[in-house]
């Protein structure tokens, strides 16, 4: 079983240990990181301010991971999840397990009524991990985020307060 609690700056090597990886970061506009990349990541995280949370996956003690918690639109009630792991840990429901807890602490602690999240069109895994969670496919954000080798398109799921509930 996994727990979470708030991202501490020590955690910055272990966050590079993924971060690091050009299989982790194939669909993200960021990495592979240099330590110094993990280390800002890490400092950015901790020091976040009101509307973004921050926290470090663990699993048997060991960080294996982040999952995030932001307020993109506090007036509206709607955040935002992400989610990322070492690949030793793929394949292994962590992922999922991940997205339920972090969902959960967006509705709970901060009353959201939406809940939002994007990913790359080819992770197959990520759009599964959603769709567990009870996401909601609601379509493709076109070349809306830049990467290295040029523009991506990113997939939107939301899920809403009462859907939420009723899955609860």
């Amino acid at each position: 079983m996994i727990t979470l609690r708030p991202l501490e700056m020590e955690d910055w090597a272990s966050v590079h240990a993924y971060a690091s990886l050009p299989e982790v970061c194939r669909h993200q506009p960021w990495g592979p990181n240099t330590e110094e990349d993990s280390r800002r990541f890490t400092e950015e995280a901790v020091q976040a301010g009101k509307n973004r949370f921050v926290f470090a996956v663990l699993l048997k003690q060991k960080m294996i991971g982040v999952c995030e918690f932001k307020l993109v639109s506090p007036e509206d009630q709607t955040g935002e999840i992400s989610y990322i792991l070492h690949p030793d840990y793929w394949g292994r429901n962590i992922g999922s397990t991940a997205a339920e807890t972090i969902t959960d602490y967006g509705f709970q602690h901060h009353h959201a009524w939406r809940i939002q999240a994007t990913c790359a069109p080819d992770n197959k895994a990520s759009s599964r991990v959603l769709e567990k969670n009870g996401f909601q496919y609601e379509g493709r954000l076109r070349e809306v985020l830049q990467l290295p080798d040029g523009r991506r398109d990113s997939l939107m799921y939301s899920l809403l307060r009462n859907e939420w509930k009723q899955q609860k």
